[in-house]
């Protein structure tokens, strides 16, 4: 999720967000619907976003499928984060559900499953003591934050 700024005091002009956006999408994925937010932070108009966002698809520097892959990749490997969530986050950059699903459907089951069971390890190991249905409970409530589904939390909590 982007974070909103302050309108510069000096807006840019078309060309200096144009330069600064292919800066930005050279460096790293970003979509569509976050370059015209960020163009309209620079001071551009809504119809001149609209514009630097359509250059910046057909020159590919922006394309929302690749972004989609690679943000669920980074958010499933790196911050651990399921399905749910990931789908959620996604809606929220303004991407297509049918783009965030397609994306969320090309990881398998089992790498998402090994990556709940690291999950609940982790959070097993961080708890004291305490008696069983607490620990479970508290599990089961951390898993369901990083947006797994309980059907899954139950079937690995089962396995482990």
């Amino acid at each position: 999720m982007f974070k909103m700024k302050k309108k510069p005091a000096r807006a840019l002009t078309y060309e200096q967000a144009l330069s600064r956006a292919t800066r930005l999408c050279s460096g790293g994925e970003h979509g569509r619907h976050e370059m015209e937010e960020k163009a309209c932070l620079w001071g551009l108009t809504a119809l001149e976003a609209r514009r630097l966002a359509d250059y910046l698809e057909a020159e590919r520097y922006v394309d929302d499928a690749r972004f989609c892959r690679a943000y669920v990749h980074d958010k499933l490997h790196y911050n651990h984060w399921g399905p749910a969530k990931i789908g959620q986050m996604l809606r929220m950059q303004g991407i297509d559900d049918a783009l965030a699903s397609e994306a969320l459907g090309e990881v398998e089951e089992e790498e998402w499953h090994a990556v709940l069971l690291n999950v609940l390890q982790q959070k097993r190991r961080a708890m004291p003591a305490q008696d069983p249905y607490a620990t479970r409970t508290k599990l089961i409530r951390h898993a369901l934050s990083r947006g797994f589904m309980l059907h899954e939390i139950e079937r690995a909590l089962q396995e482990s």
